[in-house]
């Protein structure tokens, strides 16, 4: 038996596929590819495969992982290049590399993510604007940001089912960057102790400049020991 790592992108119609079908859409098309999976001899039969954290629907990352147990060794390149004919659109696996099989599972070891937060602002906010204008909008939007984050306590409005209540997500934020096309590159806590939504830094950034904003979300690196 061989545990194989994949990392693969997920973006387009594919960021709408949950965390558990997702590992169910991989295990199909190994299959597909004439890959024999593992499975586990509990009272659901399912094949051994662990996904290295959940990713909310809706958002996209380049950068998700996922370990499979198979039965034979099959070269990485073969896997990479079949799987992708294989995968729904939005998918693509960027790499396979084999790891020790009896290491801990990759969900225990996952401690932060990486995420880039774009901010996207309706046309109509720009109409009647010359390039310099433009440029002070988006630049007082960003700076806010800056501000935002630098606080010393980020208090954010956190609703379930059952109740509501203030957190502070400042502890969460290990560090971030504002890139020069303006989209923040933000480290977050991830793991299983300590997890932190990223749409929840969004969520307290409007309510601090007390305006509504679109925005995509995109997880491009997993961080484990």
């Amino acid at each position: 038996m061989h545990k194989v790592r994949l990392t693969y992108t997920k973006t387009k119609q594919a960021k709408y596929i949950s965390s558990i079908d997702i590992l169910d859409v991989i295990a199909k098309a190994l299959t597909r590819v004439g890959v024999k999976l593992v499975y586990n001899e509990g009272k659901t039969i399912k094949p051994e495969i662990v996904s290295a954290c959940t990713l909310p629907i809706g958002f996209e990352s380049t950068g998700e992982i996922c370990d499979v147990i198979i039965k034979d060794h099959i070269a990485e390149a073969y896997l990479v290049r079949e799987l992708n004919k294989t995968l729904p659109q939005g998918m693509i696996i960027n790499s396979a590399i084999y790891v020790d099989i009896n290491e801990e599972d990759i969900n225990k070891r996952v401690y932060a993510a990486i995420y880039e937060i774009e901010l996207i602002h309706e046309a109509e906010k720009f109409e009647g604007k010359n390039n310099r204008e433009i440029k002070e909008i988006k630049e007082w939007y960003l700076k806010m940001f800056n501000d935002y984050l630098s606080e010393p306590a980020i208090l954010v409005l956190k609703k379930t089912p059952y109740r509501q209540e203030r957190i502070n997500i400042k502890p969460y934020l290990t560090e971030y960057e504002f890139m020069l096309d303006g989209r923040l590159r933000i480290t977050v806590c991830t793991g299983k102790e300590k997890m932190l939504n990223p749409e929840y830094i969004i969520i307290g950034y409007v309510e601090y400049i007390n305006e509504m904003i679109d925005y995509n979300i995109k997880r491009t690196k997993i961080i484990y020991k």
